[in-house]
């Protein structure tokens, strides 16, 4: 399997070191979520610090990210070479103004976005998980897209852990 991407995308495909793509979007979900489920609504709106997101905002990043490497992937696996941009996570994070909904409906989104997800690489043949393009000026190949979500997500885990639920 092909994983080529950007030298930033390192920390978070070493996070999934070993795993399929499969194996790394269900086991990345399933810790998100047992260490979300039980969060007070206080817990949920903390802040670090504060210009820091809430946990609120740290899923709904998640969730968007997801959703732009997963049209990545499509686009790339169907062999389109058009390059495709980056994105403003602060400023997606501001407009999708994640604070106003609920834990629970955040969480929804997150789980139907994974299983999307969990589809989508399903589909793929291994003919289309080696394809390269072109995304944020750099080469990615579609497996690697996958690996960089499961990452992405457990990532953002740590530092649920470390620095939100510290106490």
């Amino acid at each position: 399997m092909n994983i080529l991407a950007a030298p930033y995308f390192k920390k978070y495909l070493d996070l999934v070191q070993g795993k399929s793509i499969q194996v790394a979007l269900i086991d990345s979900q399933q810790a998100l979520l047992a260490t979300l489920v039980g969060l007070s609504e206080e817990q949920w709106a903390t802040r670090y610090e504060a210009q820091k997101w809430s946990i609120k905002e740290v899923l709904q990043h998640i969730i968007d990210t997801e959703r732009i490497f997963a049209y990545r992937a499509l686009r790339i696996a169907r062999a389109d070479k058009s390059p495709l941009l980056g994105y403003d996570d602060v400023a997606y994070n501001e407009a999708a103004e994640a604070d106003y909904k609920t834990p629970k409906a955040l969480m929804d989104e997150f789980n139907t976005t994974r299983l999307a997800s969990i589809s989508l690489y399903a589909s793929f043949r291994p003919t289309e998980l080696d394809r390269t393009g072109v995304a944020n000026n750099f080469e990615i190949s579609v497996a690697a897209t996958g690996l960089i979500s499961a990452g992405h997500t457990l990532h953002h885990l740590n530092l649920i852990k470390t620095r939100y639920l510290k106490h």
